[in-house]
């Protein structure tokens, strides 16, 4: 049975490198969740060794006999590598493999992400990044195999010098680690219960607290049991956590909590979940899974839907119904007002701040100012109460801006090699080139490597200013004033007659939060440190506002919005803009038309009715595909009657398992669904706008038409899986 942890070790390396590259990119940023890693980390190598001993049971129970001659060379080899000799069923060796395995399990996988997230971050040439980590993830995976070497050695060392015996462990004993799995899932499903509850919440000491008590028991009790326990009780206490999870799969109550907020319960649902995809579609039908057609790969959830041929492509139930996707546009009377206000083409200032939410800022209601120059230019906007972006983050919301389109509507390309690297494809009509036909001399000020030339969202931009490829610690928002004032100047003296058109994406709100010299704010805990962040990019906002006035007159229209709102750990997450939940959706929008009287709009609205928008205001006419809706009635009315619904979707296509999420928003009610585990929350936002409360399966009578209205937006829009390489 020594052979037995000894690849179980080996796969728990494996399970640990799949797992823990994303793991710490999620809590990179906050590093408060370090015991998490730990955690996560033992549980991956204990599920490993527990996978590891089920394939030798199976061989076994196959064979008829163990399968001695592969084991026991095997065991001859670790032995000989790690300890010179081998005794592989002694207890010396069995404690000295664990830390050996845990050096591996836990160092290479963290200290090969951060060298090659920091190898990414500063080098520039694509073969010499990959060249610089190759050979960096083998010099420590050689570190590594040495340090676990040697640390196996002085353990074993110390405990001979202590007197350990050298006699074997009870053979059930090998079986601790699925001990363990099931002492985290027991630390899981309580929490959650209690979370269900409403009536306490484990806090990370007292999670350990838990598991550690129903732990320590165990272990004594399979330390202290005969070496002749039968196969079948071993079997069992090695399959009881899977057993678990399957168990937990199976029930809707429970799946839909833990698939949507407990790490160990996705990995253990999706694993289950894509044994049973038969079809090969990405899709599993048990445990979870969703495909309505195990043996057929062209119905799965991902699948496009196709209305009124009498299939259901993308199983939701029901076969698509043929719908109009044409947009609202402005009625008549009212274009024959904006013509009297505007007699000839307004400039146009667009103005976005990364990761910037509605909430903080003053003119929203923020009790601290935070932001004095976008308050003044509310006095005499209209001011959208509940604007959201397309998704949570820059590559999922600026496509979508630039387009008029939902995200994954927008036509695109996909890098194979980058997740993160949306790139549009050149069928797309951009808000620059809309603009660009009707005379408008387009220019851009940004900042950040999504916005690189490759990614194609300059199409249609005479000017396109990468001022600053901001990274975590950069300071940009002083150079990106300078740029826009430059181009505002300049266009004013060489092209008196043409409109403008500029674009001035500012990052700094966008985490790490830095500290500014002068700021009210930005001391103390995360939340101040935003707040300053905010303060300072509304100053430099403001000198571009002042500047654009007074170069360009008061023939101006002037947009201020965001890509995407922030987390400030509501659902305990920290400005890694993953979610669909409301701090990472709710963004600022004002639009300032001259003449216009400023007006306060509650209903609804999108960062893609920008574009139908400014199409209506100079005149333009849409081009095909586009789903945003004109905001020109409320600008003037104040009021915008039957609005449809707002629709945000994010795709983690290379998670584990894959996650598609997308959400609704109506009125007072918004859904999120991830369409490949069907899970769903609810929240009503006046009540709850921090959305702590989930009221999906509360019977609401919103409930159903939420769900059929996100059933009829997945017919028209694309499910990412691995193998998506272009849309549509």
């Amino acid at each position: 049975m020594g052979g037995i942890l000894c690849a179980g070790a080996a796969a728990g390396v494996a399970a640990s490198l799949l797992e823990l590259p994303e793991l710490v990119s999620d809590l990179y940023t906050t590093m408060q969740s370090a015991g998490t890693v730990v955690l996560t980390v033992a549980v991956g190598a204990a599920m490993g060794q527990l996978l590891a001993a089920l394939t030798v049971l199976g061989l076994t129970a196959l064979l008829g006999r163990p399968p001695t001659a592969a084991v026991a060379r095997t065991v001859e080899l670790a032995g000989r590598l790690a300890f010179d000799h081998a005794e592989p069923d002694s207890a010396r060796w069995v404690l000295a493999v664990q830390p050996a395995a845990a050096v591996t399990c836990l160092g290479f996988p963290v200290a090969g992400f951060l060298v090659t997230r920091t190898l990414i971050e500063r080098l520039n040439d694509p073969s010499l990044k990959a060249a610089a980590i190759l050979l960096s993830l083998g010099v420590l995976a050689a570190v590594f195999l040495l340090a676990s070497v040697n640390v196996g050695r002085g353990v074993k060392g110390i405990l001979a010098k202590l007197g350990w015996p050298p006699e074997p462990l009870p053979y059930v004993g090998l079986w601790a680690p699925s001990l363990v799995a099931v002492c985290v899932a027991l630390v899981v499903v309580l929490h959650r219960a209690l979370a269900v509850a409403e009536t306490a919440s484990l806090s990370w000491f007292s999670q350990v607290a838990v598991m550690t008590g129903a732990l320590v028991p165990a272990l004594v009790l399979v330390s202290t049991s005969p070496r002749s326990w039968p196969r079948q009780v071993t079997s069992g206490l090695a399959l009881l956590p899977v057993l678990l999870l399957v168990g937990l799969g199976s029930v809707e109550g429970v799946r839909g909590p833990l698939l949507a907020t407990e790490r160990l319960g996705r990995v253990g649902l999706g694993l289950a979940s894509q044994a049973t995809d038969v079809d090969r579609d990405g899709f599993g039908f048990l445990f979870g899974g969703t495909d309505c057609a195990p043996l057929d790969p062209e119905v799965s959830p991902a699948a496009r839907e196709i209305p009124g041929n009498g299939v259901d492509e993308n199983c939701s139930g029901e076969d698509g119904i043929v719908e109009s996707q044409v947009p609202d546009e402005a009625d008549e009377q009212l274009q024959a007002r904006l013509r009297r206000l505007l007699p000839v083409p307004p400039h146009i200032l667009m103005v976005t701040v990364d990761s910037a939410r509605a909430d903080r800022f003053s003119c929203y209601g923020y009790p601290e100012v935070t932001t004095p120059n976008a308050d003044r230019l509310a006095k005499s906007s209209a001011l959208f109460l509940n604007a959201y972006a397309a998704g949570p983050n820059t590559h999922s919301s600026v496509p979508a801006l630039l387009t008029g389109k939902n995200i994954f509507s927008v036509s695109l390309s996909i890098d194979p090699a980058n997740k993160m690297m949306i790139r549009m494809s050149e069928d797309n009509v951009t808000l620059a080139e809309l603009l660009h036909e009707k005379g408008y001399r387009t220019a851009a000020i940004v900042s950040h490597r999504f916005f690189d030339k490759a990614n194609r969202w300059d199409q249609g931009f005479d000017s396109w200013d990468v001022a600053v490829e901001s990274k975590a610690n950069t300071i940009s928002s002083p150079l990106l004033a300078e740029r826009a004032l430059t181009v505002i100047r300049e266009h004013a003296q060489k092209y008196p007659g043409s409109p403008l058109f500029l674009w001035v994406h500012f990052y700094d709100p966008h985490a790490n939060y830095m500290k500014h010299a002068g700021v009210p704010f930005g001391t103390g805990d995360r939340s101040k440190r935003y707040d300053g962040e905010l303060w300072f990019t509304d100053r430099h906002v403001g000198q571009v506002l002042s500047e654009a006035r007074r170069r360009l007159g008061r023939n101006l229209v002037v947009v201020l919005s965001a890509d995407h709102g922030d987390e400030l750990g509501e659902h305990g997450r920290y400005g890694q803009h993953r979610s669909l939940h409301r701090e990472n959706l709710w963004i600022p929008l004002l639009i300032q038309v001259p003449g216009l009287k400023p007006e306060r709009i509650s209903e609804p609205v999108s960062i893609i009715d920008i574009y139908p928008t400014l199409a209506d205001i100079v005149d333009a006419e849409l081009p095909e595909g586009v789903r945003g809706q004109s905001l020109l009635p409320g600008l003037f009315e104040g009021v915008m009657n039957e609005r449809g619904p707002v629709f945000s979707e994010v795709s983690w296509r290379f998670a584990n398992p894959p996650e598609h999420w997308v959400a609704v928003t109506f009125e007072n009610a918004r859904m999120l669904l991830e369409v490949n585990s069907s899970t769903r929350h609810l929240y009503l936002v006046d009540e709850d706008p921090y959305e702590q409360d989930n009221l999906a399966g509360a019977g609401l009578e919103e409930e159903v038409d939420l769900e059929r209205t996100l059933g009829r937006f997945l017919e028209t829009t694309t499910v990412l899986t691995d193998s998506t390489r272009s849309i549509p």
